[in-house]
This record gives C-alpha cells, structure tokens and sequence, in this order.
C-alpha cells in the first residue's frame, strides 16, 4: 500500500487500510519477504559493504552506548570527553563522509548503515557481532540527538546509578521546557533530593539496559518495529508487574527536543514507511501476545538524604 493510496481515504479508511497493511507484514511470509528484501536493498550501501564485522575490535569496557547517527546531530560533544568511562557504537546513515570520521574519531565502533536505531541494534550488534554483547554489563541505546545536562557526567551516572540499584531498565528525566513530553512520568521533578521513581515504563528514546534484559528484549524483537511499541515489548520480554526492575532517574536531565533544529524536522520521516509504525506494532503485539497499550504508574521512590522510598500512584494511559 502506497502513501498516497492511503491519503486520499478517509481518516477511517486510513486506518483499516494501514491495519490491513500491518497484518500482512507480520503474519504472510510473502509479503514480509517482500519487505525484507526492500529493506536489504535499502541496506545495501556500497561504502557499508566495506565494513569487515569481523574485524571489530572488542573492547574490555562493561558499558556500551549505543545511537543511530545522521548529519543533523550534537552526540560528539555531549557525550565524549574527559571521564568518559564507556564506550560507543554508531551506526551512521548519512552521506557526508567528513561527518562519518568525526564519529569514527569518537566511537570504538562506528559503521555505515541504514534504519532506526533499535533495527540497527538488532542487525548490526545482537545479530552480526553478538559477541559484543558478551563483553558489556550495561548498555545505553540513545537516540542521537538526546542531550545531558552534564553531559559525560550524567552518563556515567546514569550508568553507576543502574548498577548500585540493580535496575534492568532505566532512563533520565527529561527536561520539561525543553523537550517534547509524551508520557508525564518521564518530567523531571525538580527536588534535589530525589534519586529515582520506580516505574512500570521507561521510553524508548533513551533507555539504559543491563544485559539480561536486552537479551531477552532482543530476543523477543522483530526489526519491521521501526520504534513505536519497543517500550511495552522491552517490558513484556522482561516482566510487566515488576516494581523495583525500572525506573526513571531524576538525578540525571535531559532534553529530547521535538524536532532538529538544523532542518526543524524530525530525522525519524526519512525512513520509509514510518507513518505506519503503529499499526506494525498492532499486528506484531498480536502476535507475540503483549499488550498494544498499558496504564503507566509510579510506583515508588528513592530520596538520597532520606535514605527512604514513598509510593507513588497510577498516572496515566497512553492513547
């Protein structure tokens, strides 16, 4: 189904057409053939096909950052620097290749290729160098124009703050006048005291995992989900009832910006097909028996002078 066979239909038809579109993909080989095919022509890049996967170094390093990068992007300078004390991957998707050595000149690992960030994860990391995911405890899959505070400092702690808590999933807290909010929990509070909350959802822009529950994430993904709908997936392929397993850090602030502000769109459109990312993860939901949507909640939190937690209460339903 085209874009435009779709536009030219009513909202209504608009939907049972996408949905349609969706069922197929996930669930008739033919037709997912098909798209698979597209998409390895899409990742057919001639100057990716240089790239020797094999020949990766692997470094000893127990925390991983992890983003998909283009040309419109700020990473470099928030996310390296003196005291970085983690590693990063980036998989770049843009064609200026004076941009590709500044990433390369600031990643362990850095290659070409193409699509959102968590299919790019799963082909070029869990599925061509797997071998990486042995060698880190923590990793932290970032979209590329996310922002600390702090920058380098923020990240560490973000890491450190995971592995003293024994937390499988976690994010920053986002800034709230400068960032697009989808979902309440993620604002940051501004009380100097709170640590974290607990939560029963972290969103999947910035997400930090420990290895067992990127595994069984990764385990459970399909790369048609370009991003929409990996957030409750993450939870269902690691427990959706657990109160202590993830949370939102509200020690660390970050700006998620509603779109780049060197084009002033998002770089997410670029992708073929993203429009219908919703209606992929309907049908894949369906399949893998998770649910399409959750009630979001708090449950409680940790306050580092107090040294106490506070429940926290349902918030929440995500359209």
């Amino acid at each position: 189904l085209s874009s435009s066979f779709l536009l030219i239909r009513s909202p209504y038809q608009n939907w049972m057409l996408a949905t349609i579109f969706a069922w197929c993909l996930v669930s008739f080989p033919p037709v997912r053939a098909v798209w698979n095919e597209r998409s390895r022509k899409l990742d057919a890049d001639p100057v990716a096909k240089k790239e020797n996967y094999d020949d990766l170094e692997v470094m000893t390093g127990k925390k991983l950052v992890f983003t998909s990068a283009g040309d419109n992007s700020g990473w470099v300078e928030n996310w390296t620097g003196p005291g970085q004390n983690y590693d990063v991957f980036t998989v770049y998707y843009g064609k200026d290749e004076q941009q590709f050595q500044d990433y390369k000149a600031n990643s362990k690992y850095c290659i070409r290729g193409h699509g959102s960030k968590m299919q790019n994860f799963f082909n070029f990391v869990f599925s061509k160098r797997n071998s990486i995911i042995d060698e880190y405890d923590y990793f932290f899959l970032l979209d590329d124009d996310i922002t600390f505070r702090n920058g380098v400092k923020d990240i560490n702690l973000m890491f450190d703050i995971s592995h003293e808590h024994s937390l499988d999933i976690t994010m920053p807290s986002f800034d709230n006048k400068t960032s697009v909010i989808s979902f309440n929990e993620t604002i940051h509070k501004e009380d100097s005291n709170l640590l974290l909350t607990y939560t029963n959802f972290v969103e999947l822009n910035s997400y930090l995992f420990s290895r067992k529950a990127l595994t069984k994430f990764m385990n459970m993904y399909d790369p048609i989900l370009l991003g929409w709908g990996c957030d409750i997936l993450a939870l269902c392929a690691n427990g959706m009832e657990r109160q202590k397993a993830y949370a939102v850090v509200h020690a660390v602030v970050a700006t998620n910006p509603p779109v780049r502000k060197e084009t002033g769109v998002r770089e997410l459109e670029a992708i073929p097909f993203w429009y219908d990312r919703k209606y992929v993860w309907d049908g894949v939901s369906y399949r893998l028996g998770c649910p399409r949507a959750i009630p979001y909640k708090e449950y409680s939190s940790i306050y580092v002078q107090q040294g106490v937690e506070r429940k926290g209460k349902k918030k929440h339903h995500r359209k």
